[in-house]
């Protein structure tokens, strides 16, 4: 191994001078290369050996670490690193000086093609500062960092820890501050401040984007965006197993009792074919409609498994969700006492158990998404009123006709809503039956080919009574003397003749308004109720006679439920207390007439009173008499 004089300097800790003086003295055997003496390390004593090669190797652990560097880089970054390789290499088989070579550079002798790659003139002190950093961290050292938040100090480099501190808590927050307003706040904060607004910006804008969405954007965001998730692998689940349900709203307008709206579609997909298994289309995203693509999905397919849903409002509310109330109830000892009740969704009462997507994670609900991407493009597209999923997607027409529209314009070639209904059928079964996918596990096959593919033996079919009770909306009523009050209308049944005053569980039919469910805080089924069995028809003879004929089964009921007969007379409290103490009861009855007759005697002693009494004195009442 041969080392410069230099180095060899370094390494002992010697000046120049004494290290030529040691090397004649223990007479070190060396070659000349580059203009200087190169010192063949064989030739040195054990001691100088060891400090060479305990040299070497922090310079090549020093230059590992360093050399991570050359692969955090971008591609261009990378390309004149290596171009700046290949001209020291040159260098090295040139056996000329730095000098010399750098003259020889610039004339076209060396390589002319490395010269036209460098595009300009290499100045000795450019090469002698490539030498410098090649020797102490290899190809790193010679790598520029053009690129932001990469330069050798870091952006922000001028800012005091305590600049930056004030940045961050100012732009770190869910108010999403501009950057603009943070550095003005700095200025404020710090008014001996020396920071500019360009050295702000590039550095809050070289914090990790990860920090900065956890602070800006909330943890919902950040862990959908940064945080790690397990693919789904969709060749294990069958049919059935896992669907997902959402809203899209069409990019068409159709006419609907007479304006002209944007049609709504609530679909639930499997998620193992991508077939559409129920659908309903409206103009207002509810959970009714929710609940009617369901049932359309398991009255013809069965009940699934899980129902991965969206994060709206629409999937969260009561009806779909399920709800917790507070009740009184009595316990068996006939004591009352408030409880807490759990009414459990719709879809989870049919049988299936419901999960919610992840806020801003598209992958959770890739099977709907995808399938609305086919929707807008061979659907939407297709029915002449295509209005574009965004402003840059509409065409100019489209932009002024929604200016028309605007301005309360009419249009007449725009199709009635019992057509886009019919069309939506006709379309979806297209999909189902037609279509190719090239999706992960079903590659080749219709959506309808995977669902019978990957169907399992054994379909949970629903029971139509559980699913009654599911498709209803609950209610915590107490029970009045004319049924159950929800909104304006009451519901009577003769089975809530006898729980006046107690509270009940109602749940009203979502498609049939005049009937309700009537269950104990138990769950249980205890009656069937019906609207406006107590509303003035107009017969008043009739409506007379129904309602004697209520109060007659109620009077029944509570005469069917008697008080037990004694076989002696109980006594009262009072009578119990007098005969503890051994007193006599007193006779109250004794002194009433005697309060009575000294009240006579009082009545008769007094003046007789004339009808002007209040009015007159008593002389003057003596005149107007005689």
């Amino acid at each position: 191994m041969k080392v410069s004089t230099k180095d060899m300097a370094d390494i002992l800790s010697i000046s120049r001078k004494a290290l030529l003086e040691k090397a004649g003295r223990e007479k070190w055997q060396y070659v000349k290369r580059q203009g200087g003496k190169f010192w063949i390390t064989e030739s040195m004593s054990e001691d100088v050996q060891l400090a060479v090669l305990s040299a070497r190797e922090v310079a090549t652990k020093t230059q590992s670490e360093s050399g991570q560097l050359f692969t955090q880089v971008t591609e261009s970054e990378r390309d004149v690193a290596k171009l700046r390789m290949s001209i020291i290499n040159a260098y090295n088989t040139a056996e000329l000086s730095a000098k010399e070579f750098c003259k020889a550079f610039n004339a076209g002798e060396i390589s002319l093609a490395l010269k036209e790659a460098y595009g300009k003139h290499l100045s000795e002190r450019t090469f002698y500062r490539w030498l410098s950093e090649f020797t102490q961290s290899g190809i790193s050292g010679i790598t520029p960092l053009y690129s932001s938040g990469n330069s050798r100090g870091g952006s922000g480099a001028s800012l005091t820890d305590e600049e930056k501190d004030v940045l961050k808590h100012f732009y770190l927050d869910i108010n999403r501050r501009s950057i603009n307003h943070c550095f003005l706040a700095l200025k404020a904060n710090l008014p001996d401040t020396t920071a500019t607004y360009q050295v702000c910006y590039r550095y809050l804008k070289s914090l990790p984007p990860a920090q900065v969405d956890r602070y800006r954007k909330g943890e919902s965001f950040f862990e959908a965006r940064h945080l790690p998730y397990i693919e789904r692998n969709k060749p294990l689940y069958k049919s059935m197993e896992h669907v997902q349900g959402d809203h899209h709203i069409l990019d068409r307008v159709v006419k609907y009792k007479g304006k002209l709206v944007r049609p709504w579609v609530s679909t639930f997909i499997d998620m193992r074919s991508g077939a559409v298994l129920g659908w309903c289309v409206n103009t207002n995203p509810s959970s009714q409609t929710i609940l009617a693509a369901y049932y359309m999905m398991i009255v013809r397919f069965g009940i699934p498994l899980v129902v991965h849903v969206d994060n709206g409002k629409d999937y969260k509310g009561k009806v779909i969700k399920g709800q917790s109330a507070r009740m009184k109830v009595f316990d068996a000892a006939g004591v009352e006492r408030e409880e807490e009740v759990l009414i459990t969704g719709a879809i989870v009462t049919c049988g299936s158990k419901l999960i919610y997507a992840t806020p801003f994670h598209g992958q959770s609900k890739g099977v709907q998404e995808r399938f609305y991407g086919v929707l807008e493009e061979y659907y939407s597209k297709n029915t002449g009123n295509y209005i574009g999923s965004n402003t840059s997607a509409r065409v100019d027409e489209q932009r002024l006709f929604w200016r028309a529209i605007n301005g309360k314009a009419k249009r007449d070639d725009v199709s009635e809503w019992a057509d886009v209904v019919n069309e939506f059928v006709h379309w979806v079964h297209w999909y189902n039956t037609e279509w190719v996918s090239n999706a992960k596990g079903r590659k080749g096959l219709t959506p309808e080919q995977a669902f019978l593919e990957n169907l399992p033996e054994n379909l949970r079919a629903p029971d139509m009574e559980t699913v009654e009770l599911a498709l209803t909306k609950a209610e915590v009523r107490t029970v009045s003397r004319n049924g159950i009050r929800i909104g304006s209308t009451e519901y009577w049944a003769e089975e809530l003749r006898g729980l006046t005053g107690q509270q009940v569980i109602a749940r009203l039919n979502l498609t049939n308004k005049n009937e309700v469910l009537v269950c104990d805080s138990k769950g249980k089924v205890l009656c069937r109720a019906y609207a406006g069995m107590f509303i003035e028809t107009g017969n008043t003879e009739a409506d007379m006679e129904f309602v004697q004929s209520v109060r007659k089964k109620v009077r029944a009921f509570v005469k069917d439920n008697p008080l037990e007969r004694l076989s002696f007379k109980p006594k009262n409290m009072l009578e119990i207390a007098m005969e503890a103490t051994g007193i006599e009861t007193p006779q109250i009855d004794s002194y009433i007439p005697q309060i009575e007759k000294h009240e006579k005697e009082e009545k008769e002693t007094e003046p007789k009173k004339g009808k002007y009494q209040n009015y007159f004195d008593a002389d003057d009442l003596q005149i107007l008499t005689s």
